[in-house]
């Protein structure tokens, strides 16, 4: 695949100014989403998460840069979810208004219960907002459904007996009877690393 090679628009404290492209070209790009289905609706947003203090960047059709939301911190994770953009950085849930010439990144609640060794994903799951926190030291999770009016999440015991594939850039879910050996109930992190050498 060929990606035309375009300027980046940064935005901070309001302000937008073009980040060289040189700089945005070597960066890692972590994860790419689209808004909807181009198929569907030809009018669609991409946001990537990318570089190596994760931010998120926005481009829009039409749009002839990439537009790069400030967030204070590293992010965790992005998702869209019931047609918003909703951006997870270090205990904060922001919303972002991708109208308009400069999308803005809106702080909406904190959870304090984040640690910060631990992975994190956003996932829309039967109708919910899914926080799981991974912890791979002790080999432990915790699954949290989101309340985005009341800035809360509570615990989610099980997944009803569906089966949930989670990573860096997707989350799928199955129902695991028509898997064999997959497992009710469980939870599988498909994250894959590589090594690249030139």
């Amino acid at each position: 695949m060929t990606f035309n090679a375009v300027e980046a628009v940064v935005e901070s404290n309001g302000e937008c100014f073009t980040m060289p492209f040189k700089r945005v070209k070597t960066a890692i790009v972590s994860k790419a989403l689209l808004s909807h289905d181009p198929k569907e609706n030809p009018d669609f947003t991409v946001v990537i998460m990318f570089g190596e203090i994760i931010r998120p960047a926005i481009w829009r059709v039409g749009d002839t840069v990439w537009k790069i939301i400030d967030c204070p911190y590293p992010l965790s994770d992005v998702i869209w979810y019931e047609g918003e953009l909703y951006i997870y950085s270090f205990r904060i849930m922001y919303v972002v208004d991708v109208v308009g010439s400069n999308p803005k990144a809106t702080k909406i609640f904190t959870l304090m219960s984040h640690n910060m060794r631990s992975s994190l994903y956003l996932v829309g799951f039967q109708g919910n907002l899914l926080l799981i926190e991974r912890f791979k030291r002790r080999n432990e999770l915790t699954v949290s459904r989101v309340n985005l009016k009341e800035g809360a999440r509570d615990g989610l015991s099980n997944i009803d007996d569906l089966a949930l594939f989670v990573g860096n850039n997707s989350a799928l879910v199955v129902d695991p009877s028509g898997f064999p050996g997959c497992i009710p109930n469980g939870i599988y992190f498909i994250n894959v690393y590589a090594s690249i050498s030139s």
